[in-house]
């Protein structure tokens, strides 16, 4: 091969690379664009007891199983138990140490934030609504409290002493050494 031709070659692979790293960082950060553009669906998906009245719910009904629900950053996605990594895989994880809704002790939450279910979760403020349909029943909370902990920290998978809905997921986005944690409180009828 000539100097030219790997040259030419070289320059080619360089444009590869850099429209590979381009597609990677689009990929990662796409959650984050979309919100920050307004272009996250904020639709709620089914009918619910806290939607606001002007509100038409995609569904006429509740869905079966167990799946949480986020209208204000687009999340509508299966919660799962078992195996924690096939879980993250198809939605988020229900850490079965902890409470379940209903019973008045923490349950608490585990999803992926690139591009997965939970990427947008440091985006939630106090007031905003998490429903949590536990097989046909919903169970309303709102946020109150949005921190983050290191990444051993285990406070999260506490039972606790009064009901409430831990979300969580790794940030920031390219490391994952610390975890955003929301704290949602039941709604009262």
């Amino acid at each position: 091969m000539s100097v030219s031709g790997r040259r030419q070659w070289l320059a080619r692979l360089g444009a590869v690379l850099i429209l590979a790293g381009v597609g990677t960082a689009l990929y990662n950060l796409w959650p984050d664009i979309s919100f920050r553009t307004g272009q996250v669906d904020e639709s709620w998906p089914y009918p619910s007891n806290i939607a606001p009245p002007e509100t038409e719910p995609i569904a006429d009904s509740v869905p079966e199983g167990v799946r949480v629900v986020i209208p204000s950053i687009g999340v509508d996605v299966p919660v799962l138990e078992g195996d924690p990594d096939a879980a993250l895989e198809a939605g988020v994880y229900r850490h079965t140490e902890t409470a379940v809704p209903g019973d008045g002790l923490n349950v608490s939450i585990a999803g992926h934030r690139v591009a997965r279910a939970f990427a947008l979760l440091t985006y939630l403020v106090p007031g905003d609504v998490v429903i949590l349909y536990w097989h046909g029943v919903e169970h309303d909370y709102r946020v109150t409290r949005v921190y983050e902990v290191g990444a051993d920290d285990s406070s999260v998978l506490s039972r606790g002493s009064a009901e409430q809905l831990t979300l969580y997921t790794c940030t920031p986005r390219f490391l994952g050494n610390l975890r955003t944690v929301v704290v949602a409180k039941p709604v009262a009828d």
